[in-house]
């Protein structure tokens, strides 16, 4: 069997054929509409077909100019200038429709027969059993029965992470792929490990007629781009030609969306998207979007100029599948795909697992919904004279379609002037003092924290330069590398003056101070995502509270408490992570110094550092377009970070020469092999004023340097070498 590798470099084939035969094609549609855009009239007859254009006319509502062009009467309209037209300007509704189709879009978690993570892709549930992505990302029955699909990966208008409901797949019920058409369409579990049924969430149905979306027309992509959490393309993706069996479009969908639905301006499925098509140079290299060869680098998949993406038609597919010998239960779970879902209400978008419960005499009431996210008001409360306190929900409700769950209730009938009013109980009368909660404490803590280090300056050039002539004045750094490997490491391990405690380590320098960046932010190290130095304490401090035992006044006395044996403890919960140790902790037993040493300490979200592991750096092949994460690419033997690779390789140089003979000792280690690939990374992202800044801090910190920040061409394998052969 190809592997994912290999099937997508022959898709990649199969796309730049199609686009160079469609090129003609593509030259008359952007002509056409740049004729629209300026004002003109494009010629319909040269762009589409009449039976598409009746199709995606009736879609829209107008039966009567879809009849119009299959009677072939002389038309007083152009009707694809008016679908593309009436498709400019959107009600409020397209916004509310794109959110139920969010609803059945998830991520895939791929597995291998055994287990084991490969990737991710995307994926859409297209009726209340079946979800469909690409065969490239489930080829198999036996992936299929390993993997998962996680709706609800996204972040939540409130900034919270949401935690996804995991559904996993069943390939013995219902299996169907192509390799050639590039899709897989599986069912699922009816419910997740919660009990939460799968068809709540609603489904995006098969339309078999062609013609949902139209050259010239924008569509839109719902989509977990390297396996991130959901994110939408909305009306930059103009479709430019409609080879057989496909649709190119011009978006920003990145090579880890594949399996991604592309929905029209009613968010009707029109099709899957599955590869791209590279811009090249004359020479045949595929280039970056600033202009540089791309090189192999998987680094640099998503930097790559894509001229455009291709999508499988879903007219297509479900040819395919017709055209299949199938029996009657899997027969019934296909036809399935063409029923229209209940229509959803805003309880159902917004967080909604689950309809809170019907009180005695109806109404709605707050409280917890069946999946346990909880049901606030949409706004604050209304307070009447006699003391009782009211809120007013305003509902978006569909009517219940023919056999759907009256179980359900729909919300009282509003009073005229506003929307259902909601009465609950008179407030009890409040405490003089409130005490604070535990996240308050953090909050304040986490304030005086970054309080202690305002008004610092970031880096003082001159400073650190007398400084770092200083620390190196006794060394001959131009010495053969055994000699300067031995000298080196002495006096990093003899200047190693203060081992700070972890809990110090943390709070009072790596995040308020030695790991912001110039502008006064944290990174992620492996992600890049920008987080707030005050609001990533506070968090982490909130979390670690419960692990501790801790009460919010134990938060009041940050110096007692960062000596607290429970609080140290709790550093090392398996839940709690803000920090990476670019060396893992278990290649060194967790053992001081090394556990607190800051020139190996990075700010990291818990997702990265738990995604990493322990799994030792390198570097992988172009095209493993499944395996890309926000934080990087992973296998069970090497991890490229998406970004920080040049800091990341100099801290492990660091940790090779002050602490000899610790990485490399063990078989699930970086072994010597890795050296070239971190020199790589070296030599391509060099030290500049936040690693700078970083080293002159550590120094006042703890007593050392990072000699590799400071004099980068002392970073060789020879010297390297040397640390990973000793024992």
């Amino acid at each position: 069997m190809p592997t994912v590798a290999s099937s997508f470099e022959a898709q990649i084939r199969d796309v730049e054929r199609r686009w160079h035969e469609t090129r003609a094609e593509r030259e008359t549609t952007k002509h056409q509409m740049a004729l629209m855009a300026q004002g003109g009239s494009p010629d319909w007859r040269k762009m589409e077909q009449p039976s598409r254009l009746q199709t995606r006319l009736a879609g829209m509502g107008r039966a009567d100019l879809a009849a119009k062009v299959a009677d072939r009467e002389d038309l007083d309209f152009n009707p694809l200038e008016r679908i593309i037209e009436d498709s400019q300007l959107a009600g409020i509704e397209f916004f509310e429709r794109g959110l139920v189709a969010a609803r059945a879009v998830a991520r895939v978690e791929i597995r291998s027969g055994a287990g084991t993570l490969s990737g991710y892709g995307s994926g859409v549930l297209v009726s209340p059993r079946l979800f469909l992505t690409n065969n490239h990302v489930l080829q198999t029955p036996e992936v299929a029965a390993a993997s998962l699909a996680q709706f609800e990966y996204l972040i939540s208008a409130a900034g919270a992470a949401r935690e996804p409901l995991v559904y996993r797949m069943r390939p013995d019920l219902f299996f169907e792929t192509s390799r050639e058409l590039d899709f897989t369409l599986v069912a699922l579990d009816p419910e997740d490990a919660a009990g939460n049924p799968l068809s709540s969430r609603g489904w995006c149905p098969f339309i078999a007629a062609s013609g949902k979306a139209l050259k010239g027309e924008r569509v839109n992509i719902i989509q977990h781009p390297q396996g991130e959490r959901m994110q939408v393309s909305v009306r930059e993706n103009m479709i430019v030609a409609t080879p057989e069996n496909f649709l190119h479009y011009e978006t920003d969908t990145l090579p880890g969306s594949s399996g991604s639905p592309v929905f029209n301006d009613r968010w009707e499925l029109a099709a899957v998207h599955h590869a791209g098509v590279p811009r090249r140079d004359p020479t045949g290299r595929i280039l970056l979007r600033d202009g540089n060869a791309w090189g192999g680098r998987s680094s640099k998949i998503d930097e790559i100029d894509w001229l455009a993406n291709e999508g499988v038609r879903i007219s297509s597919i479900v040819a395919e599948i017709r055209g299949r010998p199938l029996d009657g239960p899997r027969r019934a779970l296909f036809d399935a795909c063409f029923a229209p879902p209940r229509p959803l209400d805003l309880w159902d978008l917004f967080g909604g697992r689950g309809r809170p419960p019907t009180p005695p005499g109806g109404g709605l009431e707050r409280g917890e919904g069946g999946g346990g996210g909880s049901r606030g008001p949409l706004g604050g409360p209304v307070i009447g004279d006699d003391g009782s306190a009211s809120w007013l929900f305003r509902i978006t409700v569909g009517p219940v379609a023919p056999g759907g769950d009256p179980a359900r209730p729909a919300p009282p009938s509003p009073q005229p002037g506003s929307g259902p009013h909601v009465p609950v109980s008179p407030l009890p009368a409040m405490p003089a003092t409130v005490a604070p909660s535990p996240r308050d404490a953090a909050r304040a803590a986490a304030a005086r924290l970054v309080e202690r280090h305002r008004g610092e300056p970031y880096y003082v050039e001159a400073e650190d330069v007398a400084a770092r002539k200083a620390f190196y004045e006794e060394l001959d750094l131009a010495a053969a590398p055994r000699q300067l490997f031995g000298r080196l490491s002495d006096h990093l391990g003899a200047r190693h003056a203060t081992t700070l405690s972890y809990a110090r380590a943390r709070f009072d320098f790596l995040y308020p101070s030695v790991d912001l960046h110039p502008d006064g932010k944290l990174r992620n190290v492996y992600s890049g995502v920008v987080l707030e130095a005050e609001e990533a304490i506070a968090d982490e401090l909130a979390r670690l509270a419960p692990y501790a035992g801790m009460e919010a006044a134990d938060l009041d006395d940050l110096e007692t408490l960062m000596l607290d044996e429970a609080f140290e403890a709790a550093l090392e919960s398996g839940e709690i992570f803000n920090c990476e140790h670019v060396v893992p902790q278990s290649w060194f037993s967790r053992d001081m110094p090394m556990k607190s040493d800051l020139h190996h300490l990075f700010t990291c979200e818990p997702r990265c550092n738990s995604f990493r592991g322990n799994i030792p750096f390198g570097e992988f092949p172009p095209f493993q377009e499944a395996v890309r994460p926000l934080c990087g690419q992973i296998d069970a033997t090497r991890f490229e970070p998406e970004h920080g690779k040049g800091p990341a390789a100099r801290a492990t140089f660091y940790f090779i020469v002050r602490y000899p003979g610790l990485v490399g000792d063990a078989s699930r280690e970086m072994g010597p092999d890795r050296i070239a690939t971190l020199l790589a990374w070296h030599a391509a992202d060099p030290p500049g004023d936040y690693e700078r800044h970083r080293n002159w801090l550590i120094e006042k910190a703890q007593g050392n340097r990072n000699p590799f920040i400071d004099h980068p061409e002392l970073a060789s394998e020879a010297l390297l070498r040397v640390g990973m052969a000793r024992r």
